[in-house]
């Protein structure tokens, strides 16, 4: 069974074609990193990065753990991921 960590950067805004994003999954048991950069977060272009993402795969993972960002909770993603993919969100690390 495979688990994933999936994220967003935000980062370099002037530079990159445009890209002001980077969705980053990283294979927990292996350490394998895949990345699709994104020229933003709207719903459609999530869901073609998270194709894209899977298409780079040796597998089609089977949970994936990210952050409670939008980005990972909208009706399109989840119906793409309902019948493959348990999707689990985080809470923050807060230290004490």
């Amino acid at each position: 069974m495979s688990k994933w960590i999936w994220l967003i950067f935000k980062r370099y805004l002037v530079t990159n074609r445009g890209h002001r994003y980077l969705l980053v999954a990283i294979d927990v048991l292996s350490k394998r990193l895949f990345v699709v950069p994104l020229k933003n977060k709207k719903a459609e272009e999530m869901l073609e990065a998270f194709k894209e993402l899977i298409e780079q795969m040796p597998m089609v993972p089977h949970r994936i753990f990210s952050d409670k960002g939008t980005e990972f909770k909208n009706k399109l993603v989840n119906n793409f991921f309902l019948r493959t993919t348990r999707l689990r969100s985080t809470n923050p690390c807060i230290r004490q």
